[in-house]
């Protein structure tokens, strides 16, 4: 086991050294050569300038227990994270993207921001959200299955976080027409349960509730406009990151934890912990019996009553 724990720690070692500036390179190279086989970037998206952009990043990015992702997480996560997003189009400077470790693994998180830009590649023109607060007039209908908002009437007073009645995102696409996503706060509420990092009554899902009311409904209105796209790399990279919308970050963490240090140790059981000693004795106490006063009142009175209840035929036998 011993032996076993050595080579692992040295083929992490190697793993460590491999993720540098020349891994960066060599990803960059390669994702650059694979246009040639109908791999599509974003206009003015360089490739290169956002795989250093990450890396740095990645450079100060630690997991829950401060140690680098660079160390913590394997080779093969970091290498699937970076190409995701390239893929998508992604810069993580732009707050379009950032990544977390979970389970030894590295993952890329998309924002909204980062939804909207992966949308406006697929044809979106622009996106608008709006929240409906309790006292709103909202109305909209539905014909051939698509959502049109007819009306919506808001008093400033109405405007309050603790009274949020629901959203709803307006999708403008190149050709002109338009795709409304309507969500109530129940919708929205369960929404945020399957997200990273929340919290019921705290956190920024409650202090800025309309705003993070605005980023979800956005999302999900994107995601269906995006889901359209006939790029099957560009929808394999979207899936990937939208997975991990809905990670338990806690319980990957812990089932890592129990898979790499769990039983790390070889126990050894002594040989003869379940074994006799051949030949051996049974164990004798030994000891005095000590009478006390009780104990002889109590003889002496038992006796006295034996003598009381012996029958009539036994007595006269004595007496003779």
């Amino acid at each position: 086991m011993a032996k076993q724990n050595a080579v692992a720690t040295q083929q992490q070692n190697a793993v460590d050294l491999a993720i540098d500036n020349k891994f960066i390179d060599q990803l960059s190279t390669q994702l650059t050569q694979k246009e040639q086989y109908g791999l599509a970037f974003p206009k003015n998206y360089s490739v290169s300038n956002a795989l250093n952009s990450a890396y740095l990043i990645l450079q100060e990015t630690t997991d829950k227990n401060g140690q680098s992702v660079l160390k913590a997480c394997t080779k093969q996560s970091i290498a699937s994270s970076l190409i995701d997003m390239t893929v998508q189009g992604l810069s993580p400077v732009k707050k379009q993207c950032y990544f977390i470790a979970a389970g030894g693994k590295l993952r890329l998180m998309r924002s909204y921001q980062g939804t909207m830009a992966v949308a406006k590649r697929c044809g979106v023109v622009s996106v608008n959200a709006a929240v409906i607060y309790d006292g709103d007039a909202f109305e909209y209908k539905i014909e051939d299955g698509v959502n049109y908002v007819v009306r919506h009437d808001q008093d400033f007073m109405n405007i309050d976080n603790d009274k949020i009645k629901g959203a709803y995102a307006v999708v403008k696409l190149e050709d002109g027409s338009k795709y409304t996503e309507v969500m109530n706060i129940h919708q929205i509420k369960k929404a945020w349960k399957k997200g990273y990092g929340y919290k019921e009554g705290s956190g920024v899902h409650s202090d800025f509730a309309d705003q993070m009311a605005k980023k979800t409904v956005i999302n999900r209105a994107c995601k269906n406009i995006i889901n359209s796209s006939d790029d099957a790399n560009l929808l394999e990279a979207f899936d990937n990151t939208t997975n991990n919308d809905e990670l338990d970050v806690v319980s990957e963490d812990m089932t890592h934890e129990i898979e790499t240090e769990a039983n790390s140790e070889e126990f050894v059981m002594p040989e003869d912990s379940f074994n006799e000693p051949p030949n051996a004795e049974p164990v004798t106490l030994k000891g005095e019996v000590v009478e006390t006063p009780e104990d002889k009142k109590a003889v002496n009175e038992n006796k006295k009553s034996t003598d009381s209840d012996d029958p009539d035929w036994v007595k006269g036998v004595v007496e003779k």
